[in-house]
């Protein structure tokens, strides 16, 4: 049986060049099925008003052992992620959007990875806070990191990644 710790070391010691890329082609033409499906209810009867489905973009196939995937682009709306401006953000002219990317294990989700898409739409991961010598340092694991790194060679923005990393006033973990 495989652990998480485990799923988290093989991301960490993997590099860009062991994904392969599997592209969606639209909202119903994802690699994987709707992420989540909104509906709008109305009527005494509780008719269906409206719907609308958020997706996955795109999946990567991990090639040393295809158990590990890991689907990514699902934009996260205000009700997930409230704040969307930043002054670090603003100090480079770059519009934030929060994207979700989903770990997933033979097929199943077994891990989630808030990500910043940026200027270019590089995406970073969205780090944790802790108190360093008095000061509050946000800290990106390198599991994490691994999996911005195979979304960057993807779409051709590698050279990018580690200058919004520091952007983003966040720091790979040593």
């Amino acid at each position: 049986m495989t652990s998480l710790s485990e799923i988290r070391k093989m991301l960490a010691e993997s590099s860009a060049e062991d994904w392969n890329r599997i592209p969606g082609w639209g909202i119903g033409g994802a690699p994987v099925g709707p992420a989540f499906v909104n509906v709008e209810v109305t009527g005494d009867q509780g008719q269906v008003e409206s719907w609308y489905a958020r997706n996955f973009t795109d999946l990567l196939v991990f090639c040393p052992d295809v158990d590990l995937t890991v689907a990514y682009g699902l934009p996260a709306y205000y009700e997930d992620f409230e704040r969307s401006r930043f002054d670090w953000a603003e100090r480079h002219g770059w519009v934030v959007t929060t994207k979700f990317a989903d770990v997933r294990w033979r097929g199943q989700v077994v891990d989630r990875v808030a990500m910043w898409a940026t200027w270019k739409d590089v995406q970073v991961p969205v780090g944790e806070v802790e108190s360093v010598e008095g000061s509050d340092v946000r800290f990106v694991e390198r599991w994490q990191y691994a999996i911005s790194a195979a979304v960057a060679r993807w779409h051709g923005t590698e050279s990018l990644l580690d200058t919004v990393l520091r952007g983003t006033e966040q720091q790979l973990r040593p």
